[in-house]
């Protein structure tokens, strides 16, 4: 990847001075841009280039030639101090002419010479020692713009302080070796951008991957390893990240084991330690531990119980966050999973297993494969068997109920008719032709459309609003009844 050194050149007359970074010091130069080529160039080779934005007026007084502001004297301009740097590597040096900035036109045009002079896929350092006006700003948001346009990978945004050292006439009277300015790395005001399209991004989408990456390296990563504190947020923050990473890939299993109190509390707690931690780097994160768990509070309720509520909960944050077949997807399952949760147990599905395999022996069809036991652990609304089983019985309740259904009680053995006995007897019908209108949906959406009278988009985003809203309502109605 090349790299390229953005500078933009001033009109004051400099005295030299020596410029510190780190454990880094420059030798003595009249010009920051000398002591941060010597400092992070140094290193650099052909298809790398440093690129000097100058106005008319810094063209005249500091590129061509210039005056060292303690002598008085005539001294070679940047163009020959940064050349001859440049030509020993075989890099590029190139000036750019801008507008000085003095109207909403000249700023627009200087962010457009920015934009222009940098090309895809190229790492970037820039110093703003010497931007006047809004310049620093706009090199800021300039830097953003390329880093999503572009693909360039930002390394740095510097300043150097020489007005630290005092007033002139005061630095004047300094030996040259005790002139030792530091240079300040803005990159965090970048970062800051980053984090907030991150924050941005979380709270508009529900995705927290780009927000718990923005967390972890341009905040915690330093101060990770010392840090218990910072050691608490990276884990909460990957915590979040891994649930909305499971909405997005319809974890059903996940989403009802979670336990969201806990990691609620957890938050709630964090949140007012970073406050208080005296740490500058991560104060400002306690906002957005708030902003996550008011994005988080529907969970709230929840604790380590498996329950299949939490998928219908997590359906309606899909559908907020644009996740529309994740969200019918979910809350279908969620409904099945409901179900085989409330009426079946290992004991029946034991019971149906072994009336399957004698019914094999006595056909003298053993299939080895489907008598295979059930891992002790996995639960009756994880078997594939049982959820179809109760999918068929709820289909049949929502699409056909009524009287002569009674009598087809008696043809249901085992699982299916203890399902079919217990939707009749505790009134699910209701919940049962909700689930099969979510079938109708969820169908036009897996197949793409290709289907005969297809919705468009919105009015299948509307339909399964209102399905959503009607599931909820339906399950609140049958926790009241319990």
């Amino acid at each position: 990847m090349a790299k390229m050194f953005l500078s933009f050149l001033g009109t004051n007359k400099y005295v030299k001075c020596h410029y510190e970074y780190g454990d880094m010091r420059s030798g003595a130069v009249n010009f920051v841009q000398e002591a941060l080529a010597e400092m992070f160039c140094s290193d650099w080779k052909e298809n790398d280039s440093i690129v000097i934005f100058i106005t008319d007026e810094a063209e005249d007084k500091n590129w061509k030639r210039a005056e060292d502001a303690e002598t008085g004297n005539e001294i070679p301009g940047l163009e020959a101090k940064l050349g001859d740097f440049a030509r020993s590597r075989n890099m590029s040096l190139k000036p750019v002419k801008i507008p000085s900035g003095k109207d909403k036109k000249e700023i627009a045009e200087i962010f457009n010479a920015i934009v222009a002079c940098v090309p895809g896929n190229t790492e970037i350092i820039m110093d703003v020692t010497h931007a006047f006006r809004a310049i620093p700003m706009l090199a800021v948001v300039a830097i953003n713009f390329l880093k999503q346009i572009k693909n360039v990978e930002f390394k740095g945004l510097y300043y150097g302080a020489f007005e630290t050292l005092g007033r002139l006439e005061e630095i004047k009277k300094k030996d040259i070796a005790s002139r030792i300015a530091p240079i300040f790395d803005l990159s965090d005001f970048v970062n800051i951008i980053d984090f907030s399209n991150a924050v941005y991004s979380f709270v508009e989408t529900g995705n927290a991957e780009m927000l718990t990456k923005q967390a972890y390296e341009n905040i915690l990563k330093p101060i990770v390893k010392e840090n218990k504190t910072a050691q608490k947020l990276r884990q909460v923050m990957s915590d979040v990240n891994s649930i909305t990473k499971d909405f997005s890939y319809c974890r059903g299993i996940e989403i009802i084991k979670r336990d969201y109190k806990k990691l609620h509390d957890e938050i709630e707690t964090l949140s007012k330690e970073v406050q208080t931690s005296g740490s500058p780097e991560i104060a400002y994160l306690g906002a957005l531990l708030e902003k996550v768990n008011e994005k988080l509070n529907i969970f709230k309720d929840f604790d380590a119980a498996e329950n299949a509520l939490k998928g219908i909960v997590a359906a309606g944050w899909c559908l907020q966050h644009g996740l529309i077949q994740q969200s019918i997807t979910i809350a279908q399952e969620a409904m099945l999973t409901y179900v085989c949760m409330k009426y079946i147990t290992k004991e029946d599905v034991q019971k149906e297993e072994e009336k399957e395999k004698e019914n094999q022996e006595n056909n003298k069809k053993i299939n080895k494969k489907n008598n295979k036991k059930k891992n002790d652990k996995t639960q009756p609304y994880q078997d594939r068997d049982v959820r179809e089983k109760v999918k068929d019985v709820i289909i049949e309740i929502g699409n056909s109920y009524n009287e002569q259904n009674q009598e087809n009680k008696t043809n249901y053995e085992g699982i299916k008719q203890k399902l079919y006995q217990g939707l009749i007897s505790d009134d699910l019908i209701e919940f049962c032709k909700i689930y099969n209108e979510a079938t109708n949906y969820r169908n036009d959406i897996n197949h793409a459309g290709f289907r005969k009278y297809p919705l468009d988009s919105d009015k299948l985003k509307e339909k399964i609003k209102a399905f959503i809203s009607k599931l909820k309502d339906c399950v609140m109605g049958i926790k009241s009844r319990m």
